[in-house]
């Protein structure tokens, strides 16, 4: 069995396609916003992204007077490991097989000091790459098997090839014994002003069946039932074999902007535009039905729906930063929804206390 370092709870933190924000602003949130001592474990061999996603992708570790590696600290509550830092260069590649990750993940767990100054981790989250590959068997391995997880969060979007990834991670969750903490959904929606948007004429098209081919240049003012404007010209393109409006797709940003200040000034002042970036629209199947939401996945598998988090540029600018969004932007659309899983995720993994017989009690608990 692995000796490792005390540390109260285990958390790992399975992503697919896009999210790799979630366990760094996850980590961020918990040592930056609640004070708590985070250890962030990035085990994506491959592709490791945490170190810039915690503002350190430009330091190394250290060996200790022991031996040991002493993990990068982001904050003085957050210390940071990842392959990331024993590599010469960010863009170098790291081309390995399996059993030499699965070296890597053990080494990771059983010689990196955690402990800091003397001070216990109270989280150690634990970054895994998309699918049921290598590196999660190896937590399976040397943690499920050993110390124990508190359990897997699982981030998803809510197009359907998302969710059917997550499905299998849920069915290797179930397999190996490993607790499912709930699904997140992310990127759910996005909300901006409408001085943050730019926008584009619209395309006016005329299908074949409604448009004569053979004549060019006929008067389309008919077919279009009246909604010529003198300031629009059409042509015929005879690949596509249709009519459309020239200009269209031109921007026209400070045209449309100048009209709501004349007709509806209000519009730029007291609403936001907000629209579900991947949520799949209603089936045209005369039932009016929708297909299945991350929600109902999480329902369906009997598993914790712990809420969505919008699609937030601010987000995506920390991460590239190594700054935790709560911080910087307090008031973002993003932060409800991550404040929200780490609430809830707090709620099923509470902190523990540092008395000795508390410890062990947990211990017992989660072996």
């Amino acid at each position: 069995m692995l000796k490792i370092l005390r540390v109260y709870h285990y958390i790992h933190i399975c992503f697919f396609s896009l999210h790799f924000s979630i366990s760094a602003q996850f980590a961020w949130t918990l040592a930056a916003h609640y004070g708590y001592n985070v250890g962030l474990l990035d085990v994506d061999i491959c592709g490791p992204s945490v170190p810039r996603m915690t503002g350190v992708n430009r330091s190394s570790v250290r060996r200790g007077p022991d031996g040991r590696w002493i993990p990068v600290y982001a904050h003085p509550n957050l210390s940071v490991m990842s392959i990331g830092f024993l590599t010469p260069g960010e863009d170098d590649a790291v081309v390995w097989r399996g059993p030499r990750k699965d070296g890597m993940i053990k080494q990771f767990f059983s010689e990196v000091d955690w402990s800091g100054e003397g001070e216990n981790l109270d989280y150690l989250i634990v970054d895994t790459p998309p699918g049921t590959s290598d590196e999660h068997l190896s937590i399976v391995n040397h943690l499920v098997k050993g110390r124990g997880v508190d359990g897997a969060i699982i981030v998803t979007t809510s197009e359907e090839v998302s969710m059917a990834d997550v499905r299998k991670e849920l069915n290797f969750c179930k397999k190996v014994g490993m607790d499912v903490i709930g699904v997140v959904e992310n990127m759910a929606s996005m909300t901006l002003g409408f001085g943050d948007v730019a926008f584009h004429k619209a395309p006016v098209i005329i299908t074949p069946m409604d448009a004569d081919p053979l004549s060019p240049t006929k008067d389309v003012a008919p077919i279009l039932g009246g909604r010529v404007e003198g300031s629009k010209s059409f042509s015929f393109d005879a690949d596509e074999q249709r009519v459309v409006c020239d200009g269209a797709g031109e921007e026209c940003t400070e045209e449309v902007i100048s009209l709501i200040r004349r007709k509806c000034p209000e519009l730029l002042t007291d609403y936001l535009i907000r629209t579900d970036v991947f949520r799949m629209k209603k089936k045209n199947d005369g039932k009016n039905s929708a297909p299945p939401t991350p929600q109902d996945m999480a329902s369906k598998f009997g598993v914790p729906y712990l809420g969505a988090i919008n699609l937030d540029r601010n987000l995506l600018e920390c991460c590239d930063e190594g700054k935790p969004l709560v911080e910087a932007y307090p008031h973002s659309p993003g932060v409800t929804g991550l404040m929200r899983l780490v609430d809830r995720v707090l709620e099923a993994c509470p902190p523990i206390d540092e008395d000795e017989e508390d410890y062990e009690n947990e211990l017992e608990r989660v072996r």
